[in-house]
């Protein structure tokens, strides 16, 4: 007899979620006469009944973490993806510590290396959970974290919520719930070999699952116990209001309809179309979506068809008390219920993906999930008629961030397709995505001018010594006399704007100057053996740093070495930043190699070294004033300064963070760069 073996054991904090399991249970055991189904030959208290072969099996057994066992050969069995025939169990690493917590902290708002996202449940706006096949998510409201440090070896498939303290997840052929913390597997077993789980839906304190081959259990709080669903199809979405009204939907036009009895009934569809998913607001308002644009909305006891157009695949659907809800589909396309009525909703603010599934709370909040290689999350807002995108797909390497006065937020970085893209969030909410240069341009950074008097809003400049200006929406080439990669770019005002870099071998600086109307390069002779890699606009010039933390002062003829400010041999700069000082001088801060951080007061004439707490490189230097700025780079580095030291700020991240700004409200930073995503200041 074959063996399988599984103990769980596992402790899940509010923010991360640790797998480490393994299980029992057992082959057949002797048979009851007949049938284990049939009435008088139920099985006993300690045995299951198995509905495949109609034989009871023993009841799995709990096993203490310390628990080994073998199988016949003396080989170490588990109970993995694939419910005991001898899968990979899941594979963990880490420690069990909260991924982002601590008010002050910086978390990453977007799971970059994660994949698609299947399925969403929440309990309210502030609970809401999704699974991807390597990872569990969760909404509180503020941030969306991964609870897992593990990977699925089955693929997560869907999930369910009872509430924020019980959720239950399922694989292609393990259930796992989350209860009080703690994950735990709960065994179930399956009629098959092949039989996979594909949905899960509770209410009342029972739990439904169902599959492939019309398989459907019902867990009763203590046990799994197997329904006949009486069809054969694979069964993909099920949903009830309560325990007396339960729909299961799957391939061929399949709707399957329980009253609270072990069997299900079948309910005509007049379609063959497969389906994917139901759900309803109550038990006569209840919806099923599939292929082709299949709507179904229940009539009685049969489902009258429903029109809309265009009709491309049917993923999810999802309709609140209110009567508002979501269709998402397969191409993207997404349709809104609205005056009783399902309306195709423009998507121009959303990138072209698959949405996956949707949770409609009310008229003016939804959350939506999918993605076409990333784990995007999208919000509904009602009140601006816009969908939020966590902007996953959009820029997955961010290299500049900045604030427009009249509270727009922008970003420039490199798409999916290796191509630079202008990054714009409206005051209501609607995120614009425009392609900056030609095919494979890469562009290294931007400014945003604070105060526009000319046309052109923003600049963006990078590979060639290309430069892009912003205006009408519009990113229009100019040419700025330099061949060479450029590397910063900052202004003054509309008409004094510099953008520096280097040659090709990282020797000698290259200099361009905007003045409101072209664009002029300085003379190369005077940037000899000074490659520079960050600029800093004030008092009407730019400073420019870079190799031996030599501070350059720039106009709109030459750059030349600061009177004030000696070379630091050995160290480069990275970063600098200048802030208003009391008088008529300024504050010259300078980060780069080793963490090394100076501060140059020009009056009167000062130069400090400021201990950083970090020996990684520094990278980006933002805040408000000389009294609260911030200071990032390698390593998932961020540092605060209080006006009179530096403090390490903790983050999520162990990515480089390249980029920064102020939010327009004043408290709350965002940072961004390559591989770090956004990160955003927990309060």
């Amino acid at each position: 007899m074959r063996r399988f073996f599984q103990a769980c054991g596992a402790v899940v904090s509010a923010s991360v979620l640790l797998f480490g399991c393994e299980s029992l249970w057992f082959g057949h055991t002797t048979p009851n006469p007949d049938s284990c189904e049939a009435p008088g030959f139920e099985c006993p208290g300690d045995q299951v009944c198995n509905p495949a072969t109609r034989k009871c099996e023993e009841r799995p057994v709990e096993l203490p973490d310390s628990a080994v066992a073998t199988d016949d050969l003396g080989g170490p069995v588990f109970g993995g993806s694939d419910g005991g025939t001898g899968g990979t169990p899941l594979l963990c690493s880490g420690t069990l510590t909260p991924a982002c917590t601590t008010t002050g902290m910086f978390c990453t708002q977007a799971v970059l290396a994660d994949k698609p996202l299947k399925r969403v449940h929440a309990t309210s706006e502030t609970d809401i959970w999704a699974v991807s096949s390597s990872h569990l998510l969760h909404y509180d409201g503020k941030l969306w974290q991964k609870l897992s440090p593990c990977t699925s070896q089955g693929g997560f498939v869907d999930v369910f919520a009872v509430t924020q303290n019980d959720v239950w997840v399922i694989e292609s052929r393990r259930v796992i719930r989350i209860l009080n913390n703690n994950a735990s597997e709960v065994p179930i077993a399956l009629p098959t070999a092949t039989t996979e789980l594909r949905a899960i839906w509770g209410v009342s304190g029972r739990i439904w699952v169902v599959g492939s081959e019309g398989m459907i259990q019902q867990w009763d709080g203590s046990k799994w116990i197997a329904q006949s669903s009486g069809v054969t199809n694979h069964l993909n979405g099920v949903w009830g209001p309560d325990v007396q009204n339960m729909w299961a939907v799957g391939d061929g036009g399949t709707i399957v309809y329980s009253n609270g009895s072990v069997g299900w009934t079948l309910q005509s569809s007049s379609t063959t179309a497969n389906l994917a998913a139901i759900q309803g607001r109550s038990s006569t308002a209840v919806w099923a979506v599939g292929a082709t644009g299949t709507v179904l909305q229940l009539s009685g006891t049969k489902w009258d068809r429903v029109t809309i157009s265009p009709s491309p695949n049917l993923l999810g659907v999802s309709v609140a008390s209110d009567d508002s809800g979501w269709i998402v589909s397969q191409s993207g396309a997404l349709f809104r219920r609205t005056a009783g009525s399902w309306v195709a909703h423009n998507t121009t603010d959303l990138l072209p993906r698959p949405n996956t599934d949707v949770w409609s709370f009310n008229s003016n909040s939804a959350s939506m999930v999918g993605g076409n290689t990333k784990s995007v999350r999208s919000k509904w807002t009602g009140i601006t008629g816009t969908w939020n995108d966590s902007l996953d797909e959009l820029l997955p390497t961010l290299r500049s961030l900045g604030v427009f006065t009249f509270m727009t937020v922008i970003g420039m970085g490199q798409g999916a397709d290796n191509n630079t893209y202008g990054l714009g969030i409206a005051p209501n909410g609607v995120i614009v995505r425009t392609q900056i240069g030609g095919a494979g341009w890469v562009g290294q950074a931007m400014w945003v001018d604070p105060a526009p008097s000319g046309s052109r809003l923003a600049w963006v400049v990078g590979k060639g010594g290309q430069a892009y200006g912003l205006s009408s929406g519009v990113w229009t080439a100019s040419g700025t006399g330099v061949s060479e990669d450029l590397r910063a770019v900052c202004g003054v005002s509309s008409s004094a704007v510099w953008a520096a870099g280097n040659d090709a071998t990282d020797t000698n600086a290259r200099v361009a100057v905007f003045n409101g109307i072209s664009w002029t390069a300085l003379p190369t002779n005077i940037l000899l053996g000074n490659p520079l890699y960050a600029l800093a606009c004030a008092n009407g010039q730019a400073y420019a740093v870079g190799k031996n933390m030599q501070v350059l002062d720039c106009s709109g003829a030459s750059c030349l070495a600061n009177s004030l400010i000696n070379a630091e041999p050995g160290q480069t700069a990275h970063a600098i930043w200048i802030t208003p000082s009391t008088g008529s001088g300024s504050d010259i801060w300078v980060a780069g190699t080793a963490g090394k951080i100076y501060r140059y007061q020009t009056t009167p004439k000062t130069k400090q070294s400021f201990t950083s707490g970090t020996t990684q490189t520094l990278r980006h230097i933002f805040g408000k004033n000389n009294a609260e700025f911030y200071v990032t780079g390698d390593g998932g580095t961020v540092l605060k300064w209080n006006g009179t030291a530096f403090s390490v700020v903790k983050t999520d991240s162990t990515a480089s963070v390249q980029a920064g700004t102020m939010l327009p409200n004043g408290n709350t930073a965002v940072i961004g760069g390559p591989a770090a995503g956004w990160l955003h200041q927990l309060q």
